[in-house]
């Protein structure tokens, strides 16, 4: 049973899917062509090497060694190659070093194919299988193959130490430490110089590691879903390179120390191992999980604790800023980075401004709706990756954005040094933004974006909430002030009216002074009228000056025909000026009420003249008075031009008007001092018919 061969089988199959799986994810890119050209090489070299240890002939292995050492040759060139196009580095002398790096190579293939002696002389047996006996060129590859070889090592530590992205420094530091697993294989080529030829298996395999770091060194940059599959494939990699090189190593020495002796204890121990490592592999892919997230990957925290403790954290929280606070602290902390922010539109400025930063030079930063940023995130509704906007082309996004809109959107987010922008949606409308800087030290691991998917959506709700219930303290604390001003509004209004009937008494007899100033009862009347007129005027002075202690009023029994007939005495003139017929219906002679004569005076008096304007051509004025069981009932009707139907559930509402000069305020006032004095009332109208204003009060008896 021979299982030397594995090893190289293994790494054909991985370096060639390797090779195929990153070339499919950027056919256009040099970058996956070099790969992919690096991986064709390597899986060359590994063919080689098991077709000389199956093969039986000495012979057989001498022509797979001409024909497949092709993959040897061309190892140097295609990483300097690969080298040169990640690390972006088109010097003159980068340029110049390649081009000697090519010429070296179609050198050592010309010699290859006209003097293959030169480089391999012969093949031996060894137990293992046929290893090559080198000629005398062979040294003189060597140090040609190990300078360019480490030249292009080079690159990559020079691009590590100069590039200011974190991304393409943890890309490189990947790149390195494949460099590192790879330059195991290098050791058999010292050896075998030295005259030492033997059969690594840990060759091949470091070469297949190797190949898949710098695969996922290359991924990192790409999707998160390429990422995702990447990292698990990685993560199966390392296990079964781990089982395989365990089984092959425990299972050969049982076989070379008992083959002899006890021939049929490799089968049991074959059997034995197997059953280990299925008992172990659950234990050891957690470990290997573990190893490969917090070497590679810069994982170090737990994804469901975080997920669990954050979410009951916005959970209890009712406050916007502090939810704001506690999340751009949160995330920061966890995925280290170096901005967190949180931008919320404003609806009165039509911008999305910064509520929340961990850094104050994030404070100002604002974004129009016409932003590229926000025109992108509100279409797509998505996690924005700065890293992915050079990668993607446009046939891969389901709204239409040019290669050129993608370029616009990424050098801003360059300006505003954001990696990753998160929206914040409630009913199909962005409300949000969450912006995070470059992680420090490290770059956004699949893992961290999943989290950050997770967490949109908890961010979302639990934000706009609070957004909502600020809105309804804001609307609250508005009516408030509302109903405070309408107050005032209401007393100025008032005084305003009562102002006006006393300034309608004096102006009556300013106006009838000089004709009936010889009159006994009109001089009678003016000193009796006058004298209270200025002191109404007055009180109601002390009232607007004195409203802060809202002092109450004083009820008392009222005789409500004497106020009507005080009221109708005091309009007599302004009823002949409108040639106004007024009439009189009392049904009962004297009606008690308990209430505050002034304000009662201010209801009648606003519906008295507001049947006064009703009839600029004339017409007739009816008062009535009479008991209706335990209540006055007072009808004053007009017969103006009525009231359209439609507007008769709005005349008693604050601020209605249909005067051009109203307050809209005098009928509202009325029906709330009615109610006060536990009354109603009512109104009926006709268009072109007339209006009656029925007030009731309960009697006092």
């Amino acid at each position: 049973m021979n299982f030397y061969p594995l090893p190289s089988l293994i790494s054909v199959i991985g370096n060639l899917s390797l090779g195929a799986f990153v070339y499919a994810k950027g056919k256009k890119s040099q970058v996956h062509k070099s790969f992919a050209l690096l991986c064709l090489i390597l899986a060359f070299f590994s063919l080689n090497t098991y077709l000389k240890l199956v093969t039986q002939r000495a012979e057989s292995a001498y022509l797979y060694n001409y024909i497949l050492s092709t993959g040897i040759i061309l190892i140097p060139f295609a990483l300097h190659y690969f080298s040169f196009h990640i690390t972006k580095i088109n010097t003159l002398k980068e340029k110049i070093a390649l081009i000697l790096n090519g010429i070296s190579t179609l050198f050592f293939l010309g010699i290859n194919l006209s003097s293959p002696h030169l480089l391999v002389t012969k093949m031996i047996q060894k137990p293992f299988g046929y290893v090559a006996v080198n000629g005398y060129l062979y040294q003189v590859y060597l140090l040609g193959a190990f300078s360019f070889i480490f030249y292009a090592i080079y690159l990559v530590t020079l691009k590590y130490k100069t590039t200011k992205s974190p991304t393409e420094k943890n890309q490189m530091y990947c790149l390195l430490i494949s460099f590192g697993i790879g330059s195991l294989n290098i050791i058999s080529f010292i050896f075998s110089t030295l005259g030492y030829n033997y059969y690594s298996p840990t060759g091949n395999i470091a070469n297949l590691l190797a190949l898949a770091i710098t695969a996922f060194a290359i991924l990192r940059r790409g999707t998160i879903s390429t990422l995702v599959i990447f990292e698990q494939s990685f993560l199966y990699l390392l296990l079964s390179v781990f089982i395989i090189v365990t089984y092959i190593v425990v299972v050969g020495l049982s076989y070379l120390l008992f083959i002899k002796t006890l021939p049929e204890i490799s089968i049991f121990v074959t059997i034995l191992v197997a059953i280990i490592i299925s008992y172990l592999f659950q234990p050891l892919k957690e470990k290997f999980s573990y190893f490969s997230k917090k070497i590679f990957f810069k994982i170090d925290y737990d994804a469901p604790t975080f997920l669990l403790d954050f979410s009951q954290k916005l959970s209890n929280i009712f406050e916007l800023s502090k939810l704001l606070s506690i999340t751009t602290k949160e995330i920061s902390e966890t995925l280290r980075c170096s901005h967190c922010f949180i931008l919320l539109y404003n609806e009165e400025s039509k911008l999305f401004e910064t509520k929340a930063s961990l850094d104050n030079k994030d404070k100002n930063l604002i974004f129009k709706e016409d932003n590229c940023i926000v025109r992108y995130l509100s279409q797509k509704d998505t996690l924005l990756i700065r890293e992915d906007l050079d990668i993607w082309s446009s046939q891969d996004l389901s709204v239409h954005f040019s290669k050129e809109e993608l370029l616009v959107i990424m050098n801003e987010l360059k300006k505003c040094k954001v990696a990753i922008c998160i929206p914040l949606s409630s009913m199909e409308r962005m409300f949000g933004i969450l912006c995070l800087g470059d992680k420090i030290r490290s770059i956004y691991t699949p893992l961290d974006l999943y989290v950050l998917k997770s967490i949109k959506e908890q961010i979302s709700i639990s934000t706009k909430n609070l957004m909502l219930l600020e809105e309804m303290k804001k609307m609250k604390e508005n009516l408030y002030q509302a109903d405070k001003l309408a107050t005032i509004g209401t007393l100025v209004s008032e005084i305003a009216h009562e102002i006006r009937n006393p300034l309608v008494s004096i102006s009556v007899f300013a106006q009838l002074i000089k004709e009936k100033i010889e009159d006994k009862n009109f001089q009678e009347k003016i000193k009796s009228i006058l004298p209270n007129e200025v002191k109404k005027l007055n009180s109601f002075l002390d009232k607007l000056l004195n409203f802060s202690r809202a002092s109450e009023f004083q009820y008392q029994k009222v005789e409500i025909g004497k106020i009507i007939e005080e009221l109708l005495l005091l309009l007599e003139e302004t009823f002949i000026k409108h040639y106004l017929t007024l009439v009189k219906d009392y049904s009962i002679k004297e009606a008690y009420v308990l209430g505050e004569s002034s304000q009662l005076r201010q209801v009648f008096m606003n519906i008295v003249i507001n049947a006064v304007q009703a009839m600029p051509q004339g017409g007739q004025l009816r008062v009535s008075l009479s008991q209706e069981e335990r209540f006055l009932s007072l009808k004053i009707s007009d017969t103006g031009g009525g009231i359209p139907e439609g507007n008769l559930s709005k005349i008693f509402e604050p601020f209605y008007t249909t005067k051009e000069k109203g307050t809209g305020l005098g009928l509202s006032i009325c029906k709330r001092i009615i109610r006060e004095h536990q009354g109603e009332i009512k109104v009926t109208s006709e268009v072109n018919q007339g209006t009656t204003f029925e007030i009731q009060l309960p009697l006092v008896i």
